[in-house]
């Protein structure tokens, strides 16, 4: 059903869709509008600010949570013509109008002369510094870290045993991998606990 409401336009914006380009028109109350004619677009552009007539219809989007307005016209609410665009302002007839655009601008810049002097001494920029990716950690962080990774390891772990695993059987790959990690070599073997089906 069409619908006429006296506003104030705020905004006019193309935005891209998957069908093509739209033309989204927001109001004073903050209302959004929107057409797929790029020449409502263009009268919402000089209406900005000004006081305006809407027609649009409404319509309830497929999956029922959104209300499209869909703008029809755009008309002045005092009953003034719009202002007109810059495409539409009357110019000089012929070659006049270049002309004077040639008249108006300012002169070039004289070229510069480029006088002869002393080659400038070659900058070799000093080398960087080496990057050391390798900075000494202190022994308790160094063992926080080997933790961490171990504990990692162990989770990731879990999938390839394709059964439920008691935590202090967790536990035990972790210090089992940290063991590893600190020493290079493992002095002990892991016995999984015995754990039912149903848990």
């Amino acid at each position: 059903m069409e619908q006429v409401v006296s506003t104030i336009l705020t905004s006019a914006e193309p935005g891209q869709t998957r069908a093509g380009v739209i033309y989204r028109v927001t109001d004073q109350a903050g209302t959004v509008y929107a057409s797929w004619t790029p020449a409502v677009y263009e009268t919402a552009r000089m209406y900005i600010g000004r006081p305006v007539l809407l027609t649009y219809d409404e319509s309830q989007s497929a999956d029922g949570r959104f209300t499209n307005r869909n703008l029809r016209l755009i008309e002045p609410a005092d009953g003034q013509q719009a202002p007109l665009s810059p495409a539409q302002l009357p110019g000089p007839p012929g070659g006049i109008q270049e002309m004077i655009q040639q008249q108006l601008a300012p002169p070039a810049p004289p070229a510069p002369t480029v006088q002869p002097t002393q080659p400038l001494p070659q900058f070799t920029p000093p080398a960087p510094p080496p990057i050391n990716y390798q900075n000494q950690k202190h022994p308790e962080e160094q063992q926080a870290i080997r933790r961490a990774v171990a504990l990692q390891a162990a989770v990731n772990c879990i999938p390839a045993l394709n059964k439920p695993v008691d935590p202090n059987f967790l536990i035990a790959i972790a210090e089992y991998f940290l063991e590893w990690l600190t020493t290079g070599e493992v002095s002990r073997r892991i016995e999984a606990p015995y754990v039912p089906e149903g848990q």
